[in-house]
């Protein structure tokens, strides 16, 4: 199979295109930005196509993406040229450094696929996958954007697609088909994502002047972010194979250790295993999804798509820190070009995955906030105005650079509220974590940066500050007095009180958290009162990334974002927990470095404790390491299934050929976005042709559209009348649902027969031509000639 090289061999062009634009941006990085290259390549082709489409300068079209690439070349050409001496230098004296990034990453993408075409062949419909299909074909159809919804005829998508541009760009560059080019897509993120994070953390330790250290210590980044799972797994596997000890599975309360769990491989062999364990445990602790756990799902979300993107803003803060510049008015002034691309690369997370944007940006804000103190240029008061006042600009022009994704995303805003677990007649447990299951989750992260902000204090400095220390609590007591004040608003004092009680153990999990920002705060605070030195930026960084994390572990315990369909804090969870990853890994790694070669102790007593926390550290991450291979191989029954990339191998042309055919007939034969009418997804009908070919149906999955439509109204409305359109008998009833929507095609399978019966349906046959039959599936077309703008592919 000729996509992957052929992707392979595209990403690396687009990364060398960029590479001297990073060159420059990331001047003040080790590695140049060389890790981010990729990325940043991907963003900015993306971007100016996005852009330019949306203008209507240019088409979403093969030969526009080429000209960009031209443009970008030609431009990289001239800062090269200009820049020769330097770059050949940087690369003479890094080359070992360029060749470990590219292998790293080819190893990675090509492992990935492998791993993935043992469950892409027969993996269509599930997770997310009819949605993001249904997106990234929608993508690949428009001439221009904004993307029409192909679940809700004749409105924008409502949703943060960017993603599927970047995607989508490449499938047109390179003509691959979809149902390759989506599997591809997973492969390149984990790829994209492995080289971004040993870059970022490769910089974190070579500006010590180790280079050895940090291509080790890169690559345990590597493992923190993408294999290492939470201890789910590891206990998992001792309850399959053992009895015992019954006491502590009991203590531990999941499902999976009630002793019903066998197997006769090493690995579990129960299907539910891949799906439920990390992820459903128990009912007060679920959907705590891994970057490895949703990479092994196989969709293409939003949140996994966002990771290299995520890990280059974290380069970009870590830049910033690296600069010796005071950042004011009058830097953006002599850096306009500078201040333009840093906007643009923490803007896009906004239209990448809205969740990571302002985690994002408040770290790039911390950076930069240190970077202004330890500049020591004019009074301290003076410095933070001043990086205050950048910050604003920052984040104003990141709005300004996406604005049109702004305006075309109307769907409703979900408020923040206050987690309240014990209104209703039972405590609502969901909305909690106890002790246990925080550490069961988060285990080896947990254990390895509290050590690390530990490991950055002394007594001595605790000393000096006094009564002052307890100023470091400020920023953990914050969220948890402002859930506080909100509480007592809706429920009164006595109703406050009886929540504290409710949340029992979960008071202790928060009082943990709240220790653990506190201590990463007082470890910034000690760095900056340092004098400025390689160290003190990297550990400043790092302990800023960990202090992020715990302030939005501990912010998911107090609050939520109540969606239009239940008000949990599902959504909230899955997203943020793949970026609190993201920023713990890399504290993790960094941590583990900084512990082992710079902490030195001159008692017996100390070292000794030293030990005993690295030995630790090995055993939780060791447990950690469980779960992955335990999935690949229950997954693929032991690596034995088919293996193909090609998403309708064993699924859609094998089990539904004749539907298949019909997709096949519709993409080959239809241009545009025409309106199809067919059945509204969910339970007898879980896809629809709308998702693999990206035409816009009058409604898609209800449960999606509600959210992001914010009206329940509005789309029961369609819900009604596709049904009515279905199974009246009448061709005037009929045909006026079908002028209300602009419906042009109308499709007839097996889900619409069982959903909507089979006695309204011989009508279309009256007023419309018949344009595609086979023995399962008919495509009625409206007899009116209309002309639609050609796709561009």
């Amino acid at each position: 199979m000729s996509e992957p090289l052929t992707w392979w061999l595209t990403i690396e062009l687009i990364g060398a295109i960029a590479f001297p634009v990073g060159f420059l941006f990331f001047r003040f990085l080790p590695d140049r930005g060389y890790g981010f290259s990729k990325a940043l390549g991907l963003l900015l082709l993306s971007y100016l196509l996005w852009i330019g489409a949306t203008a209507h300068v240019i088409a979403n079209a093969r030969w526009s993406i080429v000209l960009i690439l031209v443009l970008m070349a030609a431009l990289s050409a001239i800062l090269a040229v200009r820049r020769r001496d330097d770059l050949t230098r940087f690369l003479r004296e890094h080359w070992r450094y360029v060749l470990v990034v590219e292998g790293l990453f080819a190893v990675t993408f090509a492992a990935s696929l492998w791993l993935r075409s043992f469950i892409a062949g027969s993996d269509l419909t599930s997770g997310e996958k009819p949605m993001q299909y249904a997106f990234l074909n929608a993508t690949l159809r428009a001439d221009h954007f904004p993307v029409q919804d192909p679940w809700f005829a004749g409105e924008p998508l409502s949703y943060y697609y960017f993603g599927f541009i970047n995607m989508a760009s490449l499938m047109k560059l390179t003509a691959v088909p979809t149902q390759i080019g989506f599997n591809l897509t997973l492969g390149l993120t984990i790829a994209l994502s492995a080289v971004a994070m040993f870059g970022l953390v490769y910089n974190l330790v070579a500006t010590l002047g180790k280079p050895a250290h940090a291509v080790v210590f890169g690559v345990v980044g590597v493992g923190l972010l993408l294999i290492v799972g939470n201890l789910e797994g590891f206990f998992e596997l001792w309850a399959v194979h053992s009895d015992g000890p019954r006491w502590l599975f009991d203590w531990l309360g999941m499902p999976s250790l009630d002793g019903s769990q066998s197997s006769s491989e090493w690995y579990p062999t129960q299907e539910p295993f891949w799906w439920v364990r990390n992820r459903h445990v128990p009912t007060s602790w679920y959907f705590n999804e891994t970057p490895f756990w949703g990479f092994q799902l196989g969709d293409n979300t939003t949140q996994n798509i966002v990771l290299p993107f995520v890990l280059m803003t974290m380069g970009v803060a870590f830049n910033a820190l690296r600069s010796q510049s005071l950042f004011d008015v009058s830097w953006i002034r002599k850096n306009v070009l500078t201040f333009l691309l840093m906007a643009l690369i923490v803007g896009a997370l906004s239209s990448l995955n809205s969740w990571s944007f302002p985690p994002s940006l408040f770290l790039l804000v911390l950076a930069v906030v240190a970077g202004n103190w330890w500049s020591g240029r004019g009074a301290a008061a003076s410095r933070i105005r001043a990086a205050a006042g950048f910050s604003v600009l920052l984040a104003v022009t990141a709005f300004l650079l996406f604005l049109p994704f702004y305006l075309e995303s109307r769907g409703a805003m979900w408020p923040v509220v206050p987690s309240e677990v014990s209104l209703g007649a039972e405590p609502n447990l969901t909305l909690i974590t106890q002790p246990k299951y925080l550490f069961i989750h988060w285990g080896p992260l947990l254990w390895l940066t509290p050590g690390f902000a530990a490991a950055t204090l002394s007594w001595g400095f605790l000393s000096r500050l006094g009564i002052r220390s307890l100023a470091g609590l400020l920023p953990g007591l914050a969220p948890l007095l402002i859930w506080a004040l909100l509480v007592f608003r809706d429920l009164g004092g006595g109703g406050l009180v009886e929540e504290i009680e409710t949340r029992d153990a979960n008071i202790l999990t928060i009082a943990i958290l709240i220790g653990l920002v506190t201590a990463s705060t007082l470890g910034c605070v000690r760095a900056l009162s340092q004098r400025r030195n390689a160290i003190g930026e990297s550990v400043m960084f790092s302990l800023a990334s960990i202090g992020t994390g715990f302030l939005l572990i501990l912010g998911v315990e107090l609050f939520f974002m109540r969606d239009s369909w239940g008000g949990a804090r599902i959504t909230t969870m899955f997203k943020l927990y793949h970026h609190i990853w993201i920023v713990l890994s890399v504290g993790a790694a960094f941590g583990l470095y900084y512990v082992l070669f710079h902490l030195r102790f001159a008692g017996v007593v100390s070292n000794l404790g030293k030990y005993l926390w690295i030995a630790a550290a090995v055993a939780l991450l060791a447990a950690g390491l469980v779960f992955a291979p335990a999935v690949m191989f229950s997954r693929t029954n032991g690596f034995s299934t088919p293996q193909s990339l090609d998403s309708y191998q064993f699924s859609l042309r094998r089990y539904s050929p004749e539907q298949y055919q019909s997709v096949v007939w519709l993409n080959d034969h239809v241009d545009g976005s025409p309106v199809v009418l067919q059945a509204v997804l969910g339970g007898e009908a879980p896809w629809g042709v709308s998702s693999f070919t990206g035409l816009p149906t009058v409604l898609g999955i209800v449960f999606h559209e509600t959210a992001w439509r914010g009206s329940a109204e509005l789309v029961q409305q369609r819900v009604v009348d596709v049904e009515k359109a279905y199974t009246t008998l009448s061709v005037d009833e009929a045909r006026e649902i079908l002028e209300k929507y602009d419906v042009e095609y109308v499709y007839v399978g097996p889900f619409e027969e069982a959903r909507y019966g089979e006695a309204g349906l011989p009508k279309f046959r009256a007023f419309m031509d018949v344009a595609f039959q086979n023995g399962e599936v008919v495509i009625y077309k409206t007899r009116q000639k209309r002309v639609y703008a050609s796709g561009g592919q």
